[in-house]
Formats: C-alpha cells, structure tokens, sequence
C-alpha cells in the first residue's frame, strides 16, 4: 500500500476531531521502544496550564476504560471530502475505531484502526469493494487511531479553561481552548472518565449518540486477513 493511500486513511479518520483545530496529523507513529510506556504516562510539560494538564490527564487516564461509543460529525466537507460517522470500542489495552465517510456523491468508504495489544492494524473499505488490512506501526500512545494524543498534542502553549456542563442528558467537564497563531478556539467535553462527547469548533462539530461497555473481545478482530 503506498504512503499516501495510508495517509489519506489517516486523514479521513481524524479529519471530525482534528480538522477543527487547524491541522491534520498522521495518526500512528512507529515505537522503536520495545517495552511501550505505559497508557497512563501523561505528557506534562511548561506548555500545559491547569487547565491543560486536567483534560490531559483525563484523555490519558480514559485509555484504561472499558467503553464503546458511537459518534455523529458535522464538518465543512470541502475539509473531509464528505460526512464522518465514527464509533469506538476501548478495553484492557485494546482499541479499535472505525470511520464511515460517506462522499458527495453517496460513495462509502470505511476504515478500522486497530491496536490489541502491541499489534497494531490498520484497513479499509473502498466502495464496493472488500476489506483489506495490514499491520502497522504500533502508536505509542495507546490508542489505535492516534485520536487523543494528537488531540493533546493541541493543548501546548493554549489557554485551557474548564467549566461543568451537559451534552444532551449527559453531565460533562467541559474545556475552552483557546485560539493560537496556527489554530482555532475549540471547546472539547468528556464525561468523568475522559470520555470523549463533544468538540467544536466553528467549521465542525463531533458529539456522542450511544455510549455503552458492549465491547466483546471480538470488537478487535480485523474485518480482513492481515498483510504483513
């Protein structure tokens, strides 16, 4: 598979969260460490305030849960070249998301990112086509598609200032972050463990439907035979 059809899954799987705040980032990144940090190491540094260093350490900390979530998007589709639904399972160092993009012109194309342990896959779904799927580096964030950590990875050097809110009939700790010469303001809402249930920004909007534990371990079976 060549490095651009690669980054352009990337794209597609993180364009909902991470188009918002101004920059795409490639998701997973190689881990020449042969005894990964551990999921709950969290990446404080001077660039994080108070505030920074709490949604941090929730988005961290959420890696340990057992949880599954689905999640509806609105974003500019001249950035993600379509509509993006995304649905999550996590579990006992186990994570998988999957992207459903759905093109102008009512062309599906589907992605997985897998992480079970320290096998990390990644696959696709063109229109019309079969699965395929393929090892890759494993992220050393923890989690498969690189959605926290790039998300963290906006928090450097950013006003970060929580307040207590709801996202529908859900309680949340809701973050302002505040704009930066490269990015925009964007308001991001967890719930107590670090679940992720809303972002926002003004060119796009992700906000949780379904959050519930039903993650079987046969959640993190790729949809396809692996190529190596």
């Amino acid at each position: 598979m060549s490095n651009s059809l690669r980054e352009r899954w990337y794209v597609i799987v993180t364009a909902a969260l991470l188009i918002v705040a101004g920059v795409a980032f490639l998701a997973l990144r190689s881990d020449d460490d042969p005894k990964p940090k551990a999921a709950t190491s969290l990446p404080v540094t001077p660039q994080l305030d108070t505030g920074g260093i709490a949604l941090a350490s929730l988005l961290t900390g959420v890696r340990n849960e057992t949880y599954h979530a689905t999640y509806k998007s609105t974003v500019d589709v001249k950035l993600s070249g379509g509509t993006i639904a995304m649905e999550i399972w996590n579990k006992d160092g186990k994570s998988r998301v999957d992207t459903t993009l759905t093109t102008p012109d009512n062309e599906v194309v589907r992605t997985a990112s897998i992480l079970n342990g320290k096998k990390a896959v990644v696959c696709q779904q063109p229109e019309n086509k079969e699965w395929s799927c393929e090892d890759a580096p494993r992220p050393k964030t923890g989690d498969a598609a690189g959605l926290v950590a790039s998300l963290q990875s906006q928090l450097s050097g950013r006003s970060v200032v929580e307040s207590a809110g709801k996202v529908g009939t859900r309680d949340a700790r809701c973050f302002q972050v505040a704009a930066s010469a490269g990015a925009e303001a964007i308001e991001v809402c967890v719930d107590s463990r670090g679940v992720l249930l809303k972002l926002t920004s003004s060119e796009a909007r992700i906000e949780i439907v379904v959050l519930d534990t039903a993650t079987p371990d046969s959640a993190f079976d790729p949809p396809a035979s692996v190529k190596s």
